[in-house]
């Protein structure tokens, strides 16, 4: 009736068509982690995710300066970078692959100066 290499493809077949739209669906629909938001001072760049996201309320945050942030001077204080306190909240995007870093920092200035 049936060869066995005819029901294997038929088989095979099947669960392509099954599973192909879950594939896509998956791909194209990424989503931020659980609980994560933008913050109200600035804009996300569009079609980027967020892939980290953590506040802290009233913590300690070392605030980059200026050019000489990974240096320190002879008292053990870093370089161009002061403490801040006060509510902490970090947030990590992954920007869509073909976007260069250049882009993002424009669209970031532009967004600063409106």
């Amino acid at each position: 009736m049936f060869k066995k290499g005819s029901i294997l493809f038929f088989v095979m077949v099947v669960i392509l068509l099954i599973a192909s739209p879950i594939v896509v669906l998956g791909a194209t629909h990424e989503k931020d982690v659980k609980g994560a938001q933008d913050h109200p001072l600035l804009s996300r760049f569009p079609g980027s995710v967020i892939r980290y996201y953590e506040t802290k309320e009233s913590d300690e945050y070392i605030l980059p300066t200026g050019e000489n942030i990974g240096e320190w001077n002879e008292e053990g204080e870093r370089l161009d970078s002061k403490v801040v306190v006060g509510d902490i909240t970090r947030i990590t995007y992954e920007a869509p692959e073909s976007t260069s870093t250049l882009k993002i920092y424009k669209n970031y200035k532009s967004d600063e100066s409106s």
